[in-house]
């Protein structure tokens, strides 16, 4: 067993991003044991491959940076030894303690979700301030920046591009009054859904909204339909349901 005093690093996020641009299970063997006994060892990696050595070296400033940080801190080696005082060369920054590793860690997180807001804001944009059709205002608002944000932790900046994009290319189309952005973002058009009514399955329930009629027909789950309805009708949401075809044409109700 190889004994260390150190009981756990931040594994970062760049190891994580250079691990998944790797190929071979090897080189992703080789770069996470590299990283493991320079953390809780001090061990240098020996022996690596080209790819392995070389995505190592892309990492060695970090690496290094969160051992010394501990060695400082600890007033000892990782293996429990009593150190002299650590003298970086001249000219080489500090190491930082664990404190300010952890402070280094927060601004990468902050750096993350100046990132985010970004995205919230180009989301924001894409809705229409206006309605095209009697020049109302959509009711944008800091708050829909908020729903925003959640919707991105449940699915993904294109998707809800795609549905914002949509949504505003039919409304223009058929010369339909835009939603309140709020009212959108709370019962977004589930596109993914959308079915041929031709193609029946008798497990579903077929139906479009009357206040929001497209043209594909939509599906729910027989299970699930009563739940849902009853969701949307809180929302103002009427459906008609599909009863029957004649002529490959569906008649609704």
């Amino acid at each position: 067993m190889k004994l260390t005093k150190r009981k756990a690093f931040n594994f970062l996020r760049s190891y994580f991003d250079v691990l998944n641009e790797l190929k071979e299970d090897s080189d992703k063997l080789d770069f996470l044991m590299s990283i493991i006994n320079k953390q809780f060892l001090d061990e240098d990696p020996k022996d690596l491959g080209f790819i392995a050595k070389l995505c190592y070296e892309s990492q060695r400033h970090q690496i290094e940076k969160s051992v010394n940080g501990w060695l400082v801190a600890n007033k000892t080696d990782l293996q429990g030894n009593t150190t002299p005082p650590h003298t970086p060369p001249k000219g080489a920054p500090l190491p930082l303690p664990p404190k300010e590793e952890q402070e280094q860690v927060q601004e990468q997180v902050q750096e993350e979700e100046k990132v985010k807001k970004e995205v919230i804001e180009s989301l924001y944009s894409l809705y229409p301030t206006k309605c095209h059709v009697n020049n109302n205002s959509t009711g944008k608002s800091k708050t829909n920046k908020d729903k925003i944000k959640t919707l991105l932790k449940t699915t993904t900046e294109e998707h809800l591009k795609y549905t914002i994009n949509r949504y505003k290319d039919e409304c223009i189309k058929d010369k339909r009054y835009m939603k309140n952005f709020g009212t959108f973002l709370n019962n977004l058009p589930d596109y993914e859904k959308e079915v041929d009514p031709h193609a029946l399955d008798e497990k579903y329930i077929y139906y479009q909204w009357m206040n929001d009629p497209s043209i594909m027909a939509r599906r729910v789950l027989k299970t699930e339909a009563e739940k849902m309805f009853e969701g949307q009708a809180c929302g103002g949401y009427t459906p008609k349901f599909l009863k029957s075809i004649k002529n490959k044409k569906p008649t609704w109700n």
